[in-house]
């Protein structure tokens, strides 16, 4: 599962085996062994780094050249690769040939990004009652909101509670980027869910609804006026006693959500909700006492 390469530094003439051109989704054939083969397909962020690599261990500064890297697969989508190689020199001491190994750990590095988000996520949650019990109520959900933008990458949320009758709406609050981004918008804080987009559609259907192509998305009964673009997002009703008591929602992550922002927007709105609640009910208890 290994794909070697071999470039005469003096020619400038570089191969490279099946095996490695087939990390990338190409045929023998499909791409020529060439340097430009290469440093084409490095990801921007990662060139730099890959090519200092190279000319330190071609100029005898290292033992060994190894570069993690990302390259780009012909789909599109980028290839983690732990590149490692090692120069050779004449008895002069005249760099003559590079031989390396390319090694696919894209599984690798998806499993530590998973692993760090999970670890990420289980802090935030395990922070919410402290936050719950120092902040206003408000402020705690406005903080609610910034750690699921943050976990999702998302730039706008906002949480809605859902009156007894399940028809109307009431706007709690939305998060501070929301403020920034949506502050020429013109809304009142009560109205009935049926004049809602389709964000309600989440009250109206009782699940989770996602939705990546919001401009092209039909039946959304538009946008406030002065209302920031809205590209993709997620909004999703949180359920008590059999009826919806409330709504949360993320929105203009730059790539498409997924089942983990679902699932992270889940995690945090239940928390809210279960947190809010428990202090509102510990309020009423001491005024009762």
């Amino acid at each position: 599962g290994i794909g070697l390469w071999d470039w005469n530094l003096q020619t400038n003439e570089i191969y490279f085996s099946p095996r490695w051109k087939e990390m990338l989704g190409y045929s023998d054939e499909e791409l020529p062994s060439s340097f430009a083969s290469w440093q084409d397909r490095v990801h921007p962020d990662d060139l730099a780094n890959a090519e200092e690599a190279i000319e330190n261990n071609v100029k005898g500064l290292t033992s060994y050249y190894q570069c993690i890297h990302r390259l780009q697969h012909k789909n599109g989508h980028w290839v983690w690769i732990d590149d490692r190689g090692k120069t050779f020199f004449d008895t002069n001491g005249i760099a003559i040939r590079m031989v390396g190994v390319h090694n696919d750990i894209t599984r690798i590095k998806e499993s530590e990004a998973k692993n760090h988000f999970y670890a990420r996520r289980s802090a935030a949650l395990l922070e919410m009652p402290s936050l719950n019990e120092t902040l206003s109520e408000s402020a705690f959900m406005q903080r609610s909101l910034e750690i699921v933008e943050d976990l999702t990458h998302s730039i706008v949320s906002f949480i809605h509670f859902v009156n007894d009758d399940e028809k109307t709406i009431e706007l709690v609050t939305w998060s501070h980027r929301t403020l920034e981004n949506y502050c020429h918008a013109v809304y009142d804080t009560h109205y009935p869910s049926a004049q809602a987009g389709i964000w309600a559609d989440a009250l109206r259907q009782r699940k989770a609804i996602v939705v990546n192509d919001y401009p092209n998305f039909t039946d959304k009964k538009g946008l406030p006026q002065g209302h920031a673009p809205l590209h993709r997002f997620i909004s999703l009703p949180i359920i008590e006693d059999g009826k919806v008591v409330m709504l949360c929602g993320i929105g203009n992550k730059t790539l498409d959500y997924d089942d983990q922002d679902l699932e992270t927007l889940q995690f945090i709105a239940n928390e809210t909700w279960r947190l809010v609640q428990r202090k509102r009910n510990t309020l009423k208890l001491k005024e009762a006492s």
